[in-house]
């Protein structure tokens, strides 16, 4: 079952997923960092 997407993409591809995955992982520490600093602000 070829999709049509040659080893170069799929390592392409597969760099993008692992980026995504690192995005997201930073954002959710920063919404953690950001409800931190928002109690601290309310005190």
């Amino acid at each position: 079952d070829d999709l049509g997407v040659n080893l170069a993409g799929v390592e392409v591809i597969l760099r993008m997923a692992q980026r995504m995955s690192e995005l997201q992982h930073r954002m959710e520490e920063l919404e953690s960092e950001v409800e931190r600093l928002e109690k601290v602000d309310n005190l």
